[in-house]
């Protein structure tokens, strides 16, 4: 489950990554690194959830900006499994810092942790068929910003 936490941790990291380069107005946000990830604590919340806390270590040579409001889906050959939810992480300007990002996965209706254990040892050292669809809103410092759809994010480019 560790595992796939990590590749949840790397489909936000995609998603804000795309966010930072796709908006017009955000253009300047750019030479972003990530440099490093990982899972401060996790918590199951329910029968078919869990919390938990993500650690992202940002290098941001650039301007600030807030990135919010993360809806996502996490998909196996098409078929939805989990849905990632995640608040908002400011981010500052000109700094190396690690971040807390709060986030919430539940599982789809019909899917159980069996499952997706069973998925991840299949797929661990591939993650082949497994995609991410997101809606990400990434707001500057000045007020302006953008929401952000990414849809069919391979995740296989991140093993």
């Amino acid at each position: 489950m560790k595992r796939f936490l990590h590749i949840l941790l790397r489909m936000v990291l995609a998603v804000s990554m795309a966010a930072s380069v796709c908006s017009c107005d955000l253009c300047k946000i750019k030479n972003i690194d990530v440099s490093s990830f990982g899972i401060k604590y996790i918590v199951p919340t329910s029968v078919n959830s869990l919390s938990g806390v993500l650690l992202l270590g940002v290098d941001n040579p650039s301007m600030s900006f807030t990135l919010s409001n993360l809806d996502g889906v996490i998909k196996c050959d098409g078929k939805p499994i989990l849905y990632v939810t995640a608040t908002e992480l400011p981010v500052q300007r000109h700094t190396v810092q690690v971040y807390e990002l709060p986030c919430t996965v539940t599982l789809v209706e019909g899917v159980s942790y069996l499952d997706i254990v069973k998925i991840v040892a299949r797929r661990a050292s591939t993650l082949e068929g497994l995609t991410a669809d997101a809606d990400l809103h990434v707001k500057l410092k000045t007020g302006k910003g953008r929401t952000i759809t990414i849809k069919d994010l391979d995740l296989s480019q991140f093993s």
